[in-house]
């Protein structure tokens, strides 16, 4: 029987190996320790003062592992974009949560003032700068990394992030209140109070008339009867 695989499975064998090649490689990838917070502060200065852009070998053990911020930030390895004559170390790759154990479990036993801290990482690293599946990070011999390709951060340093923008909303256009129309005062309210009682004796007599007529008619019909 012909064991070989199908056609379309000879076909897709390249595929898969270049998706393999483009997506992660599982290899040694060497260069220096550092938290992500000292390599994206402004001008690459870590919290200890060494330049991580130019001399990142001189930044210490204590930053790394017992400066918390610096820990909670995570860790990525630098490689030298630049020359030897002028250095210009960039984030190759940044470990996972797995990764960041291993790196503090590589970090513990150091001194506290080691500097220094050139390390091997065993572990896949994506076209993205992602380090995964971290089965050891080791100490090494310092090798020559220039001309290294910085891989998911911006050419300053640092990811970058998108601008935020701030939308401001357009007013909101209610129905136009229709005019208050103040009601308008009768006459007898605007009168004043020695107005008001100079009339009173007039609608009094008035009033008296009207009676005294009504009862003249009362009587001139009785008299007819």
């Amino acid at each position: 029987a012909d064991r070989r695989p199908s056609t379309p499975m000879r076909a897709l064998a390249p595929l898969l190996v270049l998706f393999g090649l483009f997506t992660s490689h599982a290899a040694t990838t060497k260069g220096y320790l550092a938290d992500v917070l000292c390599m994206e502060r402004g001008g690459g200065i870590a919290l200890d003062g060494v330049n991580m852009w130019t001399n990142p070998e001189g930044h210490s053990v204590h930053c790394l592992r017992d400066v918390q911020i610096c820990v909670d930030s995570g860790f990525a390895l630098l490689q030298n974009t630049g020359t030897e004559a002028a250095p210009n170390y960039r984030m190759v790759g940044k470990f996972d949560s797995a990764g960041n154990a291993r790196v503090m479990a590589y970090l513990a036993p150091l001194g506290e003032w080691d500097r220094n801290v050139f390390v091997a990482v065993e572990g896949d690293l994506s076209a993205e700068g992602a380090f995964t599946s971290v089965t050891a990070v080791t100490s090494t011999a310092y090798v020559s990394t220039v001309g290294a390709t910085e891989m998911g951060t911006s050419s300053s340093g640092g990811s970058t992030p998108a601008p935020t923008t701030t939308t401001t909303p357009a007013p909101t256009v209610g129905p136009t209140p229709s005019p208050t129309t103040t009601p308008k005062a009768s006459q007898d309210s605007q009168q004043t109070p020695q107005q008001a009682s100079a009339a009173a004796p007039r609608v009094a007599v008035w009033g008296a008339g009207m009676v005294g007529a009504a009862v003249g008619l009362v009587l001139a019909s009785v008299h007819v009867v």
